[in-house]
């Protein structure tokens, strides 16, 4: 029985699209500047040594070299690439800032930037706020992620529409990859392998590891060259 309480299963042609499902056509250089952070929370008993992540869903984009022993790190970094696809104007590019340890890097803060607001303001220079992760504590429940303070991060993006790339910079077509909210981090720890097969002729291979999510790679380890034992002990996080 129709039960008009119930909405319709399709919607009708005359209908107006929804707003949360309103397209942004993305085609252009995005110019990345990273200044500084200030007031960094420490994650021990010593100080950190932070670097920024910049990244589209799971997709590592740009990431600036580490500062060693500061709350206070200044990079005065810059980079670009180019963007392009059609997705939802929800859309955000990600600034995540970690801190360097011996094995794993410890997350330290990050600001979620939409797409939209960069491709209609063109350029964007301000003092950002670093969120802190979700609260998982029974007591923490209903804080809210903005009211903790744990540093600021200056940030500068420019926009500049052009329908293909210019030769020989990094390119991505974001259409690729999910952008949706990340609940967690992979921590990545390969060590090694052991009796891999024989690649050429003169009995060795020169084995590396490649770790992806369906088809997009998310990280590489390095090359170890003549050995069917390789030993890398790499580490990464995404």
């Amino acid at each position: 029985l129709f039960n008009p309480s119930y909405p319709p299963l399709l919607s009708s042609p005359s209908s107006p699209p929804s707003p949360a499902m309103t397209v942004l056509n993305v085609g252009g250089i995005f110019k990345v500047s990273i200044d500084n952070c200030k007031d960094l929370v420490r994650k021990g008993s010593h100080k950190s040594d932070p670097y920024v992540q910049v990244s589209y869903g799971y997709k590592k984009l740009l990431v600036t070299p580490e500062i060693g022993n500061t709350q206070f790190p200044v990079w005065k970094f810059e980079d670009e690439i180019y963007l392009h696809g059609k997705v939802k104007d929800s859309q955000v590019l990600t600034f995540t800032v970690w801190d360097k340890e011996l094995l794993l890097s410890a997350f330290n803060g990050k600001v979620d930037i939409p797409l939209k607001h960069i491709v209609d303001e063109k350029t964007i220079e301000k003092t950002y706020k670093l969120e802190a992760e979700a609260h998982e504590d029974e007591e923490d429940k209903d804080k809210k992620k903005g009211d903790e303070y744990i540093g600021t991060i200056d940030l500068k993006i420019e926009y500049i529409p052009q329908e293909t790339a210019p030769a020989g910079m990094k390119e991505l077509n974001i259409e690729n990859y999910k952008n949706e909210p990340i609940h967690g981090v992979l921590d990545f720890d390969i060590k090694e392998a052991t009796k891999l097969m024989k690649g050429d002729k003169m009995g060795k291979s020169d084995p590396y590891v490649v770790c992806k999510i369906t088809k997009h790679k998310i990280t590489t380890t390095p090359v170890i060259g003549n050995t069917l034992y390789p030993v890398w002990k790499f580490t990464d996080r995404v």
